[in-house]
């Protein structure tokens, strides 16, 4: 997203905005690896997109948005984890987070060009039933880049968009929508409704260390207050 923060008048805006918090997807801590994941991105253009927010922040004396520097751990960056936590430190984020790659929505991809070679940085997929109850479409909205109200974000292709809303009043009216209810209801009478749904990493036994395992190393990186 921080392709998007060349304009300084955007810049403004967003720290006028309220938002509470924003991921800066940097998937490396140097062009060539960044680059290999994030396929014609500009490493240049994110850093300097980055240095613009922390500056408009530091000149207002805004604690917001909290800004988290966020590498999704790969086997092209997976040896950049130190330097990646150093990249934090100079660019005066307020944290940086590791997550686990999900390269296949079923969870563990077999492909093995993508997964880091330490099998402590791949997800694991474990094969226990368990009693499964989705939460997502009654609490979660996601805001997709088309203005559409999404009831999940992980529905990569869109089968949970609905109608798209700009300002308070049509979020309440698309997110209690007739559609909203009737995915609601399909999902709470059988979680294996939609087929997008059976394959969601989120029913797994283990999903905060599935899910989120890497996402241990977050610490602030400033002084700021919050």
């Amino acid at each position: 997203n921080c392709h998007f923060f060349g304009d300084e008048a955007i810049v403004r805006k967003l720290v006028d905005s309220g938002l509470d918090g924003l991921i800066l997807a940097v998937d490396g801590a140097t062009p060539e690896v960044y680059e290999k994941y994030r396929i014609g991105g500009d490493f240049g253009r994110v850093l300097a997109g980055i240095q613009r927010i922390v500056a408009e922040k530091e000149r207002r004396g805004s604690a917001k948005p909290l800004l988290h520097l966020r590498m999704v751990i790969n086997a092209f960056n997976e040896s950049q984890i130190e330097a990646f936590k150093e990249l934090g430190k100079t660019l005066q984020v307020d944290q940086v987070a590791f997550k686990t790659i999900n390269a296949g929505m079923g969870g563990e991809s077999k492909s093995s060009g993508i997964l880091p070679r330490d099998q402590n940085l791949v997800r694991k997929k474990k094969a226990r039933h368990f009693q499964y109850r989705c939460l997502v479409s009654w609490c979660n909205p996601v805001l997709f880049s088309n203005g559409k109200i999404g009831l999940c974000g992980l529905a990569c292709r869109g089968e949970t968009e609905l109608r798209a809303t700009g300002d308070t009043a049509s979020f309440f009216h698309v997110w209690n929508s007739r559609e909203a209810r009737t995915f609601r209801k399909n999902i709470k009478a059988d979680c294996n409704h939609y087929p997008f749904c059976r394959e969601c990493d989120c029913r797994e036994p283990d999903f905060q260390r599935a899910r989120l395992g890497v996402e241990k190393v977050a610490h602030r990186m400033s002084s700021r207050p919050t």
